[in-house]
């Protein structure tokens, strides 16, 4: 690779473009982390999980697959997305408190952070809405 001087330029460049390649990559993956950990999908499958329940203890059986699956998608996005948006609202007392959580640690922007909770609230509200018609 060193010895043929016609492929050095093509070798820096592809480094390079290797290099932010991976740069991407590792950013990418860095703001889908913290993406992840705002949404608290422990705390989002429990209330997921709690509907689930809730239904079969109201019906007093389990709930038909698309009912279950609607109650279980809307609990679980509705709690994420107030879980996410309570993030942006501590914003301030976690820089102090909490700094490694991702709003405060830059892994996500605020913007992202209100990009994210309009998407999960969307989707909470799109499985109530099919819920609300498939059991009329």
């Amino acid at each position: 690779m060193f010895f043929y001087p016609q492929y050095n330029n093509y070798n820096a460049s592809h480094h390079l473009l290797v290099c932010r390649t991976v740069y991407n990559l590792f950013m990418l993956t860095k703001k889908i982390s913290g993406m992840v950990r705002l949404l608290r999908p422990e705390l989002a499958l429990a209330a997921g999980v709690c509907v689930t329940l809730g239904q079969v203890l109201a019906a007093g059986r389990a709930p038909s697959l698309p009912v279950g699956i609607l109650g279980f998608v809307c609990a679980f996005a509705l709690s994420g997305a107030a879980l996410i948006l309570n993030d942006f609202f501590d914003y301030e007392v976690d820089r102090i408190n909490h700094p490694r959580r991702p709003l405060p640690s830059g892994a996500v922007s605020r913007r992202e952070v209100l990009g994210l909770t309009a998407v999960t609230s969307l989707v909470g509200l799109a499985a109530a809405l099919a819920l609300g018609l498939l059991i009329g």
